[in-house]
C-alpha cells in the first residue's frame, strides 16, 4: 500500500516474506483457538489438559502478528521532503495501518479455528463453537471492509499531499477567516481556513482544510503556510500552520479533542 509514497529503506521484509508471515499468523491463530476450545470446553479425547498448552499456542500467532506490525511500522517513514511538515501531514503521508495489518490474520485465523472446531466438537459444544465462529467472522469482515475504505481515503490524501507538497511552491498567507468544523482527525481539529497570499499572477484568496495541534490553530490576522501548484487553484493547495505566526492563547482549550477522538 505504498502507492506514490517513497519510503526510506529500513530493512523491512519483502512481499513474499510478509505474505508467508501473514499465513503463519492466520494458521497458528486457527490452531490456537482449536486447542483453547479443547482445553476450556472439555471435549475431545482428554489429551489436552490444563491451560499451559493453550497459552503457548496463542503466543505463536501473537508473536508473528507483532513481527507484522513492527515491519509495517518500519514502512511508515514519510518522504524526506516532508521532514519539516506539520505532524498531521506527516501522519497522512505515512502508512497508518500497522495495527490493522497485524490484526487481520489474527481475527480471520480465530474465526477459521472456531469453524473447524465445530466439526470436531461434541454435540453440546457445537453451538458454542459456531457462535464464536460467526461473531469473530463478522468482526473480521467488518475490519476488512472498514480497512479498505480507510486505505482508499488515506491513499487519496497521500497522493494529494505528496503532489502539492513535493512539486508546489510555498507562500505565507494572511488568515482572513477561520471556521471550526467540529471534527477531529487523529486528535487534530479540522478547521476551514481562508487565507490571502501572493501567487505568481497576483494576490489570491483560497479556502481549505487545515488540521494541526489545538494550540497551533490559526487565528485571524495570523499567518499560515500555503503550498500551491501554479496560481493555487482550490484543488491544488495545501494549508499548514506557520510556526512564526501569532497564536491564540485560548486555542488549546477551545479545540481540545473529546475523549476517544
Amino acid at each position: 500500500m505504498i502507492g506514490s509514497i517513497a519510503v526510506r529503506e529500513t530493512g523491512h521484509m519483502d512481499g513474499k516474506m510478509r505474505g508467508a508471515l501473514w499465513w503463519i499468523t492466520a494458521v497458528t491463530a486457527a490452531a490456537s483457538i482449536w486447542v483453547i476450545f479443547r482445553v476450556l470446553l472439555g471435549f475431545g479425547d482428554g489429551r489436552y489438559e490444563g491451560g499451559e498448552l493453550s497459552l503457548l499456542t496463542v503466543a505463536v500467532p501473537l508473536g508473528s502478528a507483532a513481527l507484522l506490525r513492527r515491519d509495517s511500522a518500519r514502512r511508515s517513514a514519510p518522504p524526506a521532503f516532508l521532514d519539516d511538515a506539520s505532524p498531521y501531514v506527516r501522519q497522512v503521508a505515512a502508512e497508518g495501518d500497522a495495527f490493522e495489518v497485524a490484526l487481520l490474520p489474527l481475527v480471520w485465523g480465530f474465526a477459521a479455528g472456531a469453524a473447524i472446531t465445530v466439526l470436531t466438537a461434541t454435540p453440546d459444544m457445537r453451538l458454542v463453537a459456531a457462535t464464536v465462529a460467526v461473531i469473530v467472522g463478522l468482526i473480521a469482515a467488518f475490519i476488512t471492509a472498514d480497512g479498505r475504505r480507510d486505505r482508499a481515503e488515506s491513499e487519496r490524501l497521500r497522493r494529494y499531499v505528496t503532489r502539492v507538497r513535493g512539486h508546489g511552491e510555498r507562500s505565507v498567507g494572511e488568515v482572513v477567516g477561520v471556521d471550526f468544523t467540529g471534527e477531529w482527525n487523529y486528535g487534530y481539529p479540522r478547521l476551514r481556513v481562508t487565507a490571502r497570499f501572493a501567487a505568481p499572477s497576483g494576490a489570491r484568496t483560497v479556502t481549505g482544510d487545515l488540521r494541526t495541534e489545538p494550540a497551533a490553530a490559526p487565528i485571524l490576522e495570523g499567518t499560515v503556510l500555503v503550498w500551491h501548484l501554479g496560481d493555487g487553484d482550490r484543488s491544488e493547495i495545501l494549508l499548514e500552520p506557520d510556526p512564526d505566526s501569532i497564536r491564540d492563547p485560548g486555542a488549546a482549550a477551545r479545540y481540545a479533542p473529546p475523549s476517544g477522538s
